[in-house]
């Protein structure tokens, strides 16, 4: 049966298991829509309490990106964590596969690798150097 808008889809993003992703959206969007949303809305609860609290509106801007930062830094690991795998995995797929991107990204790697072996390769020129 194909999948129309709305119908769910099975998708596994690494995470070890089958989810239901809805059709329409294209792969991994929800989870970073979440995680965006889920941000925002910390950043809007402490704006809202620093302004509550008297804070200028300069230093509440300033303080609420800080401490929302590090606030989602600690609360949000679990949907960071799947948003940081979806994104490894389609940077995986895009590196497996040879299309639009794919191959010029493995020459950028290859290129990238032997230069990395030749600074750690020690110079036949100087014979005391040591790598």
């Amino acid at each position: 049966m194909p999948s129309g808008r709305g119908t769910p889809r099975c998708r596994d993003f690494g995470t070890g298991g089958w989810r239901l992703e809805p059709a329409g959206y294209p792969d991994g969007v929800l989870p970073v829509l979440k995680y965006t949303v889920m941000r925002l809305a910390l950043f809007v609860v402490v704006l809202a309490l620093l302004s509550w609290a008297g804070a200028g509106k300069l230093t509440a801007v300033v303080g609420a990106a800080l401490v929302s930062a590090l606030v989602s830094y600690l609360v949000l690991r679990g949907p960071r964590d799947e948003v940081a795998r979806l994104l490894a995995h389609r940077v995986e797929a895009r590196l497996d596969n040879p299309g639009r991107f794919g191959q010029g990204l493995r020459e950028d790697e290859q290129v990238e690798d032997a230069a990395v072996d030749r600074a750690a390769a020690p110079d036949p020129a100087r014979p005391n150097d040591q790598a």
